[in-house]
């Protein structure tokens, strides 16, 4: 029963983690994000800056989530002591990640990559379509 406790609460510790690392990050981008305008020529519109503000938020909690996933895993490797947080962060971001991509998809904002590879294709000068029948053809 102190085994499972111990999971838990270290995979809450991992979500936590992942959640104050996002903030942080959210934090200087909002500072970085503040001078800039405050230094820049162009008129000030409210509307654009929380607009900016907003992707920025979802852009660091969705890259920290993506980003536990590479790390984690390097991190085991390097610390020794700690393994269990690190394994419990590694799956709070996995589910993160599903989650994110979950709610993308929902929404409608998760990229074609099929769509964009052929767009790509297009802007190069050829059609996608016309690959598979250059092999067969001769």
């Amino acid at each position: 029963m102190e085994s499972i406790k111990e999971g838990f609460s270290a995979l809450f510790l991992g979500f936590i983690t992942l959640f104050l690392i996002s903030l942080g990050i959210w934090m200087l981008g909002i500072i970085v994000m503040l001078f800039r305008e405050l230094f820049s020529a162009r008129v000030f519109v409210i509307q654009d800056y929380l607009r900016r503000l907003w992707k920025l938020f979802v852009f660091s909690f969705e890259g920290i989530a993506y980003l536990s996933i590479v790390v984690s895993p390097l991190l085991l490797f390097v610390v020794e002591n700690h393994t269990l947080n690190i394994v419990m962060t590694w799956i709070a971001g996995i589910v993160l990640s599903i989650l994110y991509i979950y709610i993308r998809r929902q929404r409608g904002t998760l990229p074609n990559w099929r769509e964009e590879i052929d767009k790509l294709v297009r802007k190069v000068g050829g059609s996608s379509s016309k690959r598979g029948r250059h092999r067969n053809h001769r």
